[in-house]
């Protein structure tokens, strides 16, 4: 958040009308659906780097995906945007799979190795 938008992690975020809140305590599981076995927890890793701290890896996504999705579990569709800009890459998408317990569930598609190289 430092890096993409000059402030701190505790940004408050309006979401549909919800109360404010930080972003930096948005419960984000990662779900990796990548060919590279560890882009997933690299992923966990550059979110924690980026003052995100409810961030937690859950079981493979069963299929490979070229496109990595940012999804908002309950609709909160201000903070994946915010989360989708903060990673450079993906889509983002309402739908209840991944983790249901979280607030964004992001599947790390192929894209995020090319997000990597540049």
């Amino acid at each position: 958040m430092q890096k993409f938008f000059d402030t701190e992690p505790d940004t408050t975020l309006l979401a549909n009308d919800s109360p404010r809140r930080s972003i930096s305590r948005l419960r984000i599981a990662v779900q990796n659906a990548s060919r590279d076995p560890y882009l997933g927890q690299t992923v966990v890793e550059h979110l924690r780097n980026e003052g995100f701290r409810n961030v937690y890896l859950i079981q493979d996504w069963p299929d490979f995906r070229h496109q990595t999705a940012v999804i908002a579990q309950r609709g909160d569709l201000d903070g994946a945007g915010f989360i989708e800009a903060v990673l450079g890459a993906g889509k983002v998408v309402a739908d209840s799979t991944g983790d249901l317990d979280s607030d964004i569930t992001i599947r790390v598609g192929d894209d995020w190795t090319e997000h990597l190289v540049q």
